[in-house]
């Protein structure tokens, strides 16, 4: 059985396409991706027996809505081509094709002609995402336009994956068949991110961590806002902050007008199998995400990566935290940057919250990570390739 994958994104960074890959091949799936390029001159890698072709670069300057449509259609017909040159090799049974856009699903349409199973993973929901990264209405043209290709791209596919019950709902009321839809969560793989793994933490400071993407959204600049209060009552205070830094250009004028550059460090974006060893050496990781009709619905893998490696959260409290509770994370108010250091500076001066919360988080991991949904996935996938 073959399957094939296409992601507007870097196949080494992204945490939920690795899982699912890894998977398959553990059950005994053959798996090739379509994906971004990192490296200009490299074209094709094999990570794990995945073969992974890489056909475009990405440009980080998508200011705008038309330069971002562009980007993504030069992918669309860039990635059609590849599929469709694979799949008159390889014969795929199925090809998983990760959002954004939707619309990528229709770069399958000669393997679906010849019998190919879709799936679309919806991954971000897009009329909201669109409405909150270019300040428009939802009564937007544009956004309407979204919500269409949404549906005649959910329709197409043969089923239909997204991350949250919130999204699911969101989904089916705007049209996708209850049956066609399920919740497959961004939940840690707890063999890389194992809080039992030797790796040693850095004793010479506190330190405060965030990883992940440095879009506006994501409230990174209200994390950086916190620690001019909070450095005056933790001066061992250490921020680090790791995400692709052509676009963390605003954060680094932000750091340097607040006079906070001692206190912390940009680091560019690393290998997700990386990403243990850094978080293990730290004492309190933060998803200081906004609310708002998009960023206030998802919820970060991040949270549970931490949770994971035994390191206490502090969340955003959006509508997507109902997941967690007071026992398993620490809470701020969303965009409240005096909010966000107050529980920073609780966390520091009470180790012994610190340790409870860890505990808890550990019992709820152990609840929610990908040996449980990864089962439910295979199911799913046996039963659109007939395996």
């Amino acid at each position: 059985m073959k399957i094939c994958m296409i992601v507007y994104g870097f196949y080494e960074e992204d945490g939920r396409v690795q899982r699912i890959a890894d998977c398959l091949i553990e059950r005994g799936y053959s798996v090739d991706v379509i994906s971004l390029k990192q490296k200009t001159k490299e074209s094709f890698n094999v990570y794990n027996g995945i073969r992974v072709y890489k056909i475009l670069g990405r440009e980080f300057k998508e200011r705008g809505p038309i330069n971002y449509l562009l980007r993504h259609l030069m992918f669309f017909f860039l990635s059609s081509l590849k599929v469709t040159q694979l799949y008159l090799k390889e014969r795929y049974d199925l090809i998983h094709v990760h959002n954004i856009p939707d619309f990528l699903v229709f770069t399958t349409l000669i393997p679906k002609l010849f019998g190919a199973k879709i799936l679309l993973d919806i991954h971000d929901i897009i009329p909201e995402f669109f409405v909150q990264k270019f300040s428009v209405s939802e009564n937007h043209l544009t956004v309407g336009i979204l919500k269409f290709i949404e549906k005649i791209s959910a329709r197409y596919s043969d089923h239909v994956i997204t991350v949250t019950e919130l999204w699911e709902k969101k989904l089916i009321n705007r049209g996708v068949p209850e049956a066609k839809c399920s919740v497959i969560p961004n939940v840690p793989n707890l063999k890389l991110f194992d809080r039992h793994s030797t790796y040693k933490k850095t004793k010479n400071s506190f330190m405060v961590l965030y990883h992940g993407n440095l879009s506006k959204q994501n409230g990174i600049d209200i994390l950086i806002k916190s620690l001019s209060i909070v450095k005056d009552s933790i001066p061992s205070i250490k921020l680090q902050i790791i995400g692709d830094q052509r676009i963390a250009n605003d954060l680094g004028e932000l750091i340097n007008e607040l006079n906070l550059a001692k206190f912390i460090n940009l680091s560019d974006s690393i290998p997700h199998e990386e990403v243990p060893k850094v978080i293990c050496h730290a004492d309190i990781g933060v998803d200081p995400k906004r609310g708002g009709v998009y960023s206030g619905e998802t919820l970060s893998v991040k949270i549970m990566e931490y949770m994971a490696m035994g390191v206490t959260a502090i969340v955003s409290r959006t509508k997507a935290s109902t997941y967690f509770d007071d026992s398993v994370v620490k809470f701020f108010e969303p965009e409240n940057e005096g909010d966000l250091a107050q529980k920073i500076i609780e966390l520091y001066k009470n180790p012994q919250e610190r340790k409870m919360l860890a505990i808890n988080a550990g019992n709820f991991i152990k609840h929610n990570n990908w040996d449980k949904y990864k089962i439910k996935y295979w199911a799913l996938i046996d039963s659109l390739c007939k395996k």
